[in-house]
């Protein structure tokens, strides 16, 4: 029988594979162990990243006073931001920026990761050559920011003979077209058919049911109609249009909740020199707490003096005189929370006793019982106290745009000696 050789390595050999493994081996673990920290550092990044844009949006939405008394959603009784920063209103001279800084924020589903974010609004308006400087000094009417989650609005266009969207602009088209020509209108003008032209806009905002949810739609309706008889054809004396403003179907906040509806707004375009009361109508058959905005649209300016070396013609001195003589009148259908109707409102039109320069005639404001229909009959000053009717805020003068920077650091960062993991830039307007 043949002898088996079982001799095995020897110590030189066992050696010289021992290195060769090493030399192999040393340089993937440094692969690994880079790779590792690579993902690790990418990881980070994203998340940090993510932090910085929902900050950014945060701030774009909220106004500052609200950044400042924001709590944590997790600890409604804490405070979501610390002002380490914030102007003297009794000193002109200062640079009106605000620093917020919120620490030991989670930014990650393991609950591992924190953050420290500071965020810096800037209103740039020290001096003429700050880039917001013109923008900061003019006084503005003060808004809430529009969000088209939880708001609706409509911008009623300006009638052009070159803007063929406008509800009006339809209008006037079909009865150019369309007009009777052996009847009452058959020689009138534009301004003619204008002037007896009936204009109701209405906002309504009603609820559905959606399993054991309600969905929340808010439309607006435009409807014209004509006074005079035999103008318009028969099928075309009315024109309607409607348009969906707000529906919350599928909206869902990060918690799967169905995002409400918080306010409506609608801007509105009086029609200047025509002598005809345009009606808003506002219906809230849901009975929610919404704000409803209504909010004339400076379109003409006011002047003394008619420009210089320019041809007018009697059409466009409309665009540089603003006559006083339009009227608006509204009209709310709410139902009662108590001793005040379940919606508030506000308004830049006049709601006052006396005609005001630049702001025209006093409107009409009439409340009806949305469930009923019957017209409250009460003082003025009870339905403006019932409905809380309210004129806007005055134009200001205050910072009204900002440039934001949101840094996100390492929680237990030192700012001012430690670079930030990420630096995002934007702009806020207030």
């Amino acid at each position: 029988m043949k002898k088996q050789d079982n001799k095995g390595f020897t110590l030189v050999e066992l050696l010289v594979a021992i290195m060769v493994l090493a030399i192999v081996i040393v340089p993937m673990l440094h692969g690994f162990v880079t790779s590792h920290r690579v993902n690790a550092k990418s990881k980070q990044m994203m998340r940090a990243t993510a932090l910085a844009q929902n900050e950014m949006e945060i701030f774009e939405k909220e106004k500052i006073e609200d950044l400042m008394t924001m709590t944590e959603k997790s600890d409604p009784s804490k405070l979501r931001y610390t002002v380490t920063d914030m102007p003297d209103p009794t000193d002109a001279s200062e640079d009106g920026c605000y620093t917020f800084e919120r620490k030991k924020t989670i930014n990650d589903e393991s609950g591992r990761e924190m953050f420290d974010v500071v965020v810096t609004l800037n209103p740039k308006r020290t001096g003429a050559g700050d880039r917001y400087y013109d923008f900061n000094t003019i006084p503005l009417m003060q808004m809430n920011t529009i969000s088209n989650l939880d708001s609706g609005s409509y911008v009623q266009t300006i009638r052009s003979e070159n803007n063929a969207t406008d509800y009006d602009s339809i209008v006037y088209g079909t009865f150019k077209e369309r007009r009777d020509a052996s009847g009452v209108g058959a020689a009138w003008e534009l301004e003619d058919f204008e002037k007896e032209l009936i204009r109701k806009i209405r906002i309504n905002v009603s609820q559905v049911p959606d399993g054991s949810e309600m969905i929340t739609k808010a439309k607006v309706t435009y409807e014209y109609t004509c006074e005079a008889f035999h103008v318009m054809p028969a099928g075309y004396e009315t024109y309607t249009e409607e348009k969906v403003i707000y529906d919350n179907a599928q909206e869902r906040d990060d918690d799967g909740n169905r995002i409400e509806l918080k306010s409506i707004y609608l801007f509105y375009a009086p029609r200047y020199g025509i002598g005809k009361v345009d009606e808003i109508i506002i219906e809230n058959e849901a009975k929610l707490p919404i704000d409803f905005y209504v909010i004339r649209q400076d379109i003409w300016q006011k002047a003394d003096v008619m420009p210089p070396d320019i041809e007018v013609t009697p059409e466009d001195e409309r665009v540089w005189r603003v006559p006083l003589d339009y009227q608006a009148a509204i009209s709310i259908y709410d139902g009662m929370d108590g001793a005040n109707t379940y919606g508030k409102y506000w308004t830049n039109l006049n709601i006052n006793d006396v005609e005001i320069e630049g702001n025209g005639k006093q409107i009409g404001v009439e409340l009806y019982d949305v469930d009923t229909k019957n017209k409250v009959i009460a003082p003025k000053a009870d339905i403006l106290t019932m409905t809380e009717l309210k004129n806007l805020g005055q134009a200001e003068a205050k910072d009204h745009i900002y440039t934001m920077e949101v840094k996100v650091y390492k929680t237990g960062a030192d700012p001012s000696t430690e670079a930030p993991l990420v630096t995002m830039t934007g702009s806020k307007m207030e």
